[in-house]
């Protein structure tokens, strides 16, 4: 083989490498871009997708499971303001956290649904659907926490009770007792 043949084979071989290497940067750009505009177009609560919400709550209506609580511990008048005013402060603050739990558990299933789901999109939705449940239960524990500060004894042990054993009261009085 002569030097000029060694020369253009190493050539067209440095041309095809750095050909190879474009390719695969942009593929690697392509696909990041590509899970990016998938799911930033998912991230905001202003989605077509509108969770469902509870029902307007009047006076015809079954007392929520909180009521049912507020009730079983027989909370003073200051007790039973503070209870309300810090459950309305927390479910304020952490609407948009729940709408987006919803948003995301309603996207993965019809993600999953689909003829053929995107692996990366499943791993995001389910990554951000813990982190979210983690967030949520970790505030709500907080909240617990300082409602158990702020009672007695033996409501403490009323509302260890309701914590570790919620279905007595919240499907025994609240739904299954429904008068039809």
């Amino acid at each position: 083989m002569t030097t000029e043949n060694k020369i253009k084979i190493l050539f067209v071989a440095v041309i095809f490498l750095a050909v190879l290497n474009i390719a695969t940067f942009a593929s690697i750009l392509w696909h990041i871009r590509k899970v990016d505009a998938g799911t930033k177009r998912f991230l905001p609560v202003e989605n077509s997708y509108r969770p469902r919400h509870r029902p307007w709550r009047g006076p015809d209506r079954e007392r929520s499971a909180f009521n049912l609580l507020m009730d079983s511990l027989q909370l003073s008048p200051s007790q039973r303001e503070y209870f309300i005013q810090r459950r309305k402060s927390f479910i304020r603050s952490h609407r948009p956290m729940m709408d987006s739990l919803r948003i995301y558990h309603h996207l993965l299933d019809s993600l999953l649904c689909s003829d053929n789901p995107d692996t990366m999109l499943i791993k995001f939705y389910s990554r951000r659907i813990g982190y979210l449940h983690y967030r949520f239960v970790v505030d709500n524990s907080l909240m617990f926490r300082d409602f158990k500060m702020r009672i007695d004894k033996k409501q403490q042990q009323t509302l260890c009770h309701f914590i570790r054993n919620p279905r007595p009261f919240y499907h025994k009085r609240y739904r299954f007792n429904k008068k039809r």
